[in-house]
């Protein structure tokens, strides 16, 4: 209350409001913007640091976005496991008068681990009437739909836009093939199985043995081939072996989505004819 409010030093000073200018004995203030301002009229105790015949002037920080959202969704390879950096140019732009210093962004959310921001850092300023990037890492750790919020800005004035990101699991196995025994110099075809068992299609670009001479992979497949998810391939394979020995391959599928090939094992033994006698007695018969 006016005349009731006393200071440090137990001086009582007086609360009144003006507008526009403020003429004192020895100074002079005048408003040319829209933030309040509080000054002690009585009271108070000149010190050389109270005194000064230069002007000031109070500005309130004004930051915007370019863009409320931020969205991932539809960046290609953003998988479990992976990690994709983006650059947003001219994103956090600074519509005030004066510089701007940024506190550490911070990233809000039940998602908000899945993101990080990488630019602007802490300290980062901004030029008056001037635009910055922000790049943002996403390294999802569980697969489905996204979202968080970023926080930017300092403790005076701050901004915020939404996070929307979308992660896929990718997954495939392929079985095995056993043959076991095997006639020599004979051969049977059997199959593998190559399935997607992730969310993003797979192509396979390649499939590949070593041992062309006993195992022989069925040649009017066409590659490249698309394996939608939850899909399956049936890869033949052809087993001719040549000695009374164990065989052993391994068939190679490499896809363009996965960093390394899928391995089955191929095996089987070569043998020989087995051949076994039995008595056999004649009925009597007569001469001639």
């Amino acid at each position: 209350p006016a005349d009731t409010a006393k200071d440090t030093l137990g001086y009582v000073y007086t609360i009144k409001s003006y507008k526009n200018t403020l003429t004192l004995s020895d100074t002079s203030f005048k408003s040319i913007g829209s933030q309040d301002i509080a000054i002690r009229v009585s009271g108070r105790i000149m010190t050389p640091f109270d005194e000064s015949d230069a002007p000031f002037s109070i500005t309130t920080p004004l930051l915007t976005l370019t863009s409320s959202t931020i969205s991932f969704t539809g960046i290609e390879g953003v998988l479990v496991g992976d990690k994709k950096d983006s650059v947003f140019n001219g994103f956090l732009c600074n519509r005030s008068r004066a510089q701007v210093v940024l506190d550490q962004a911070i990233i809000q959310g039940i998602d908000s681990t899945q993101f990080e921001v990488l630019q602007p850092n802490a300290g980062t300023l901004i030029q008056p009437d001037s635009c910055i990037p922000c790049i943002i890492r996403f390294s999802p750790t569980t697969s489905g739909k996204k979202q968080a919020t970023i926080v930017l800005g300092n403790s005076c004035i701050n901004v915020q836009a939404s996070i929307y990101a979308e992660a896929y699991a990718m997954s495939a196995s392929i079985i095995p093939i056993q043959w076991n025994q095997r006639r020599v110099k004979t051969n049977k075809t059997l199959f593998s199985l190559f399935k997607n068992e992730g969310e993003i299609p797979l192509t396979i670009i390649s499939l590949s043995n070593k041992d062309l001479s006993h195992f022989v992979l069925d040649n009017t497949i066409l590659l490249p081939m698309t394996i939608l998810p939850g899909d399956s391939a049936v890869l033949s394979v052809t087993f001719t072996p040549t000695d009374t020995i164990q065989y052993h391959d391994t068939l190679m599928v490499e896809c363009k989505e996965l960093q390394s090939p899928l391995l089955a094992s191929l095996d089987g033994i070569g043998i020989l004819p087995v051949f076994s006698s039995k008595g056999y007695t004649f009925a009597d018969s007569k001469t001639g």
